[in-house]
């Protein structure tokens, strides 16, 4: 059975109608289709962005250049671009292993599925860790270029004090990291045989809010993207509905979202 789903008239932009509502969701598909063709190429991006930091870490790292903590501190972010491009390079070879192998078995299902949410999280650390460092960065420059004469200011310049704004960086985005990584929970899908022969694995597996962050009227959850939206987005974070390599399925009250992920 074929399954429709709901236009973008029917489901988005509830407060605008007529003209304005047809403007907006054109905008809306055509920014869903440029999204979907740049997924494809994800993964090959994402392996040219970590060699050129790879390099780019090598070359801030040799004897040279390490008396600067700016430059520890782009190493570090370096490193962070590399951790960050973790989740689509899984998907990339995740990807490649459902096509040769089909039929994989639910062990395996729910290893990607565990997987997906550790890289996830994983993902999402980095990138603040990239955010703030990039910005500690630049707040050390600032400081010691507009204070060329006082003496306690060239500390900021010293390899150690690249250390603890690492270190402080690092602490500050763990916990909103592990946040993420127990904000879904996986469920095992009921009434699903696995594949025989030239099959394809279904749904054995899928994701969706823990209890955790749903209970209590969501509080965590609200917290979560609160947090999120002040400290590392400066406005309120909007989330994106992933349709082809994921779906998600939201319910009439706005509740966070279930995803299923099929290959």
């Amino acid at each position: 059975m074929e399954i429709v789903r709901p236009s973008c008239e029917e489901t988005m932009f509830p407060e605008y109608s007529n003209k304005t509502l047809k403007i907006l969701c054109s905008l809306h598909d055509g920014l869903k289709e440029l999204y979907l063709f740049c997924l494809n190429y994800e993964a090959y991006v994402a392996l040219l962005v970590f060699i050129v930091n790879f390099f780019h870490f090598i070359v801030l790292t040799r004897k040279s250049m390490r008396s600067s903590s700016i430059n520890w501190i782009m190493a570090a972010t370096a490193i962070t671009d590399m951790i960050s491009q973790l989740w689509p390079l899984f998907w990339g070879l995740a990807q490649i292993f459902a096509f040769f192998y089909p039929c994989y078995s639910k062990k395996t299902a729910y290893l990607i599925y565990f997987l997906d949410n550790l890289f996830t999280a994983i993902d999402s650390f980095s990138r603040r860790c990239t955010t703030w460092l990039s910005l500690s960065m630049a707040f050390i420059r600032t400081l010691v270029i507009r204070n060329p004469l006082k003496l306690h200011y060239d500390n900021l310049t010293k390899p150690k004090a690249a250390f603890i704004v690492v270190v402080i960086v690092g602490i500050a985005c763990l916990p909103l990291g592990i946040m993420n990584y127990f904000w879904r929970a996986i469920i095992e899908e009921e009434g699903v045989e696995e594949c025989t022969g030239n099959g394809t694995s279904g749904f054995e597996y899928y994701t969706e809010t823990s209890a955790w962050f749903a209970d209590n009227d969501m509080l965590v959850y609200n917290i979560y993207y609160y947090l999120e939206g002040v400290f590392f987005k400066i406005i309120q974070p909007v989330q994106s509905i992933h349709s082809g390599a994921t779906s998600a399925v939201f319910s009439k009250n706005a509740s966070p979202p279930v995803t299923r992920t099929q290959f």
